[in-house]
């Protein structure tokens, strides 16, 4: 057999290679690397929607007159933001992202949006990373996003020493839809603090 005749052959096997590895990745591992978590119960999700209305907020140039609020608003008193930085303001090395102060509930929140890939700094962001790159606390973790999180932590450090030593049981981390962007053993150790929000579709109803 010819060599032009076999290079054909070799593409058309690796795109089936690809297509198999892609269904596998976006219609099968999805809705079954999930399927023994237990589930939430409603008093762990009730702070959800809240938060969700506070990411989605950081997106507002002005909150006073809102462009892409929700039905029924943010939610948000803009006198309570303490803080709300915008790409500008971040030069690149982290998301936009916002500090409030819910009175309500007795929190303070710091909100950081995700990436937006569009966006060059953002892109950066998320390719500045290899594997096994960055340790961190006995495991491994995304370089680009532990640089912009120590980033953020640099800027806002005076905040910190205002609230002085806060105890792990009172701080919350909500990651919504995120990324795995570190080994499991640090997954497990935090898992007090970080909780990831995933809302389950069946992608397949979708095709």
């Amino acid at each position: 057999m010819s060599l032009g005749r076999v290079i054909p052959i070799l593409e058309c096997a690796y795109c089936l290679a690809c297509a198999r590895w892609a269904w596998k990745r976006c219609l099968y591992t999805i809705g079954h690397e999930s399927e023994n978590w237990h589930l939430a119960s409603a008093e762990e999700f009730q702070p959800v929607p809240r938060l969700c209305r506070c990411i989605l907020a950081i997106y507002e140039d002005d909150l006073r007159n809102p462009i892409w609020a929700p039905p029924g608003g943010y939610h948000l008193n803009p006198d309570w933001v303490i803080l709300h930085k915008d790409y500008k303001e971040t030069h690149g090395q982290s998301t936009p992202y916002m500090i409030y102060l819910d009175h309500e509930n007795a929190d303070i929140m710091l909100g950081i949006r995700g990436l937006h890939l569009g966006n060059q700094s953002d892109h950066a962001i998320l390719f500045d990373h290899k594997l096994g790159q960055t340790m961190f606390d006995g495991g491994y973790v995304h370089n680009g996003l532990l640089n912009a999180a120590r980033w953020v932590f640099d800027v806002q450090h005076e905040n910190q020493d205002l609230l002085g030593n806060v105890e792990r049981k009172r701080i919350r981390c909500y990651a919504l839809a995120s990324a795995r962007c570190t080994s499991l053993n640090l997954a497990i150790r935090y898992a007090d603090v970080i909780n990831s929000i995933v809302l389950q579709v069946a992608t397949q109803a979708f095709l």
